[in-house]
């Protein structure tokens, strides 16, 4: 199995409490909704998974593109180590951003789901099983 596809599509969701829609107060003021990206990565074998992210990330997800492309959704590790090395070399003090660790996380998430999908199973297993 091999990544096809990585895209990015960002949306914004109201927030609400119990289905109704109220703004939430928060120490730094009001939100009312919450942006975020979703993340789809797509394989050959018809597996699509889905991550998220804050948004906007759909820049960042369109120039890590190349690096996840072509590669087994299964190495997970693999991935986020060469995303990671792309990030150092980015920046001048070698720490990782933090969108770019946002996004990271969110690719991760998409490959952990087409993992799941893939085997069958809940991606709670796959990580060391259910604990609380």
């Amino acid at each position: 199995m091999k990544v096809t596809d990585v895209r990015g599509i960002n949306v914004c969701v109201p927030l609400s409490t119990f289905g109704k829609f109220e703004p939430v107060a928060m120490w730094y003021g009001t939100r009312y909704a919450a942006l975020k990206t979703i993340i789809f990565i797509q394989t050959d074998e018809g597996i699509t998974g889905l991550g998220e992210s804050w948004a906007p990330a759909d820049g960042q997800i369109r120039s890590l593109k190349e690096f996840i492309v072509g590669q087994d959704p299964f190495d997970v590790n693999s991935i986020e180590r060469t995303i990671n090395n792309f990030g150092n070399v980015l920046t001048v003090i070698g720490h990782l951003p933090v969108a770019l660790l946002n996004v990271t996380g969110g690719i991760s998430m998409a490959l952990w789901d087409i993992i799941g999908k893939a085997t069958g199973q809940p991606v709670y297993k796959l990580i060391g099983g259910r604990y609380r």
